[in-house]
């Protein structure tokens, strides 16, 4: 087995460096070119790829990056094994050191030309903490402690008495600033942020509960059943409250930058011409979650009365505060959806749905899940896709809509500036107009009015104006947050654009993906 590493290798003193440099210095430089090819995309069958890292049997051993930094002081080396983004050692000069849980091909591979040591400590963020003396909360990260940490690690050098904890500290901040911001686009953009504001700031719950859970939300995704978590992975919001994500299309999830690689879809989807000697036999197993199923304005799929003969009508109905078994569902192996051992299918004869025997139910089709009204007690139907917000729905079990500011352009907030109009602002706390609520039908709401939507202009016209307008269950008020950080209306396939990439014009409008600036956007809890 070949180990497979990344070397970040820097050049000092970090006096000025570009707000993006995390994500196109060691992302797109090293692994999308042709020195050295990393990473795997996976779709999950519902519109949202992931970069997932390799597995570990891999052809290549070794790739280096060289980005120069303002003024050439002193040269330092990170090493990252690329099946995990974890760093396994540094280089400072002739000397390298390495965590010790780095040992085998890491250090067998790694700066042979130069004095060897391993560290007395893993990479193991509690590890890290214990021997820093200090939590990373409570260890500033910017710019100017980037540098520090660097000049630390770099002038550092092991021996009799001589203590760890400079070191463990600096790589605490070397370790969230580089791997981890590469991971987590909510951390990039807190990096790109005080980069922008030549300020430091301290890692926030969220940001410390993304950086735990990496791995678990890897897992969740990759043996995800239809988008659907076999079992919820809890984060924290920045003030410290906690919630779940259970689902492939939380708009949170978009905030992921690179999946660490746990297991092979069951249908391999990997591009087999890639460069990749080796797959890994781990074949991902398939859970049968029982959730709920929330659509249009935020109602749930609901057996009738909880009446469970066949024919029986499935109705939107408003969600129960504690789960009742005629708005549970499971979904299992075989795809299909079940509450209380019987099947959501449709009569053959209308475009009705219901509630019927497994062993006669029809399959669905396909046609999409959809209601002509967004009233309690109207009943599903099945029409023609058309990536209506009537046609969305979200299987997860926390019902609420998410509330959540959506940074833009120049890290300015979006705000609804009057009951009609949107634009961008200066991100300021606690503002109502800056809050908005991601519904399960693929709609974004003002949470000061919920009853009104984003909406594109029914032409779907490159250059429209995005407006806030009461929302009709129509294909111009449905969004998808994509983890390349575009807010796409799924029907046209246009993303949300801040107008000639000025915010001063106070206009959102709706252009054709570029993958520009003016185009990227971040929900934030």
């Amino acid at each position: 087995m070949r180990a497979f590493f990344l070397l970040m290798e820097v050049k000092m003193k970090v006096l000025v460096i570009a707000a993006t440099w995390i994500w196109s210095a060691m992302v797109g430089a090293a692994w999308n070119s042709d020195l050295c090819l990393v990473s795997r995309e996976r779709r999950f069958g519902i519109g949202l790829t992931y970069t997932v890292m390799p597995p570990e049997k891999v052809t290549r051993s070794f790739c280096k990056i060289y980005e120069a930094i303002w003024q050439v002081e002193i040269r330092f080396t990170l090493a990252i094994n690329v099946t995990n983004a974890y760093v396994v050692a540094y280089r400072a000069s002739d000397q390298s050191y390495f965590f010790s849980d780095s040992k085998g091909p890491a250090f067998s591979k790694l700066f042979t030309e130069t004095k060897r040591d391993y560290l007395s400590f893993t990479g193991n963020y509690m590890d890290l903490q214990r021997i820093a003396g200090a939590g990373r909360k409570d260890i500033p990260l910017g710019m100017s402690d980037l540098d520090q940490a660097i000049t630390n690690l770099y002038y550092w050098r092991s021996g009799p008495g001589t203590t760890e904890n400079t070191v463990a500290r600096s790589l605490l901040v070397a370790i969230q600033m580089v791997a981890e911001a590469a991971r987590f686009r909510y951390i990039e953009n807190s990096v790109r942020r005080s980069i922008k504001a030549t300020s430091t700031f301290l890692p926030d719950d969220a940001t410390l509960s993304l950086e735990n859970n990496w791995g678990a939300l890897s897992t969740a995704i990759q043996q995800s059943n239809q988008g659907v978590f076999g079992r919820p992975v809890q984060l924290r919001k920045p003030d410290g409250t906690s919630f779940n994500v259970d689902s492939v299309t939380d708009s949170l999830i978009s905030n992921l930058g690179l999946l660490l690689f746990v297991c092979n879809p069951q249908a391999s989807r990997f591009n087999r011409s890639m460069d990749v000697k080796y797959y890994s036999n781990n074949v991902c197993s398939v859970p049968e979650p029982t959730i709920r199923i929330t659509g249009r304005n935020g109602l749930c799929a609901d057996v009738k009365d909880g009446v469970y003969a066949d024919g029986n009508p499935i109705q939107l109905q408003q969600c129960k505060s504690t789960p009742e078994l005629n708005q549970l569902w499971t979904l299992k192996k075989d795809r299909k959806i079940q509450s209380n051992g019987k099947c959501l299918t449709k009569d053959n004869r209308l475009s009705s749905v219901m509630i019927y025997d497994c062993n006669k139910a029809v399959t669905m089709g396909a046609n999409v899940l959809c209601t002509s009204s967004g009233n309690a007690g109207s009943n599903l139907i099945m029409a023609t896709n058309n990536y209506a917000s009537s046609q969305g729905w979200l299987a997860r079990n926390n019902t609420t809509p998410f509330v959540t500011s959506i940074f833009g352009f120049d890290d300015l907030c979006l705000v609804q500036g009057d009951r009609t109009s949107l634009w961008l602002a200066e991100c300021r706390s606690g503002r109502i107009e800056q809050k908005w609520a991601l519904y399960a039908d693929g709609s974004i709401r003002p949470q000061q009015d919920q009853n009104m939507c984003i909406s594109c202009n029914s032409n779907n016209q490159p250059g429209t104006i995005v407006l806030i307008l009461p929302c009709s269950g129509s294909s111009q008020q449905r969004w998808m947050f994509k983890n390349d950080g575009t807010m796409l209306n799924l029907f046209s396939g246009l993303a949300m654009d801040v107008r000639l990439s000025d915010p001063s014009l106070k206009e959102i409008v709706i252009s054709q993906p570029t993958g520009n600036l003016s185009q990227k956007w971040l929900p934030v809890p």
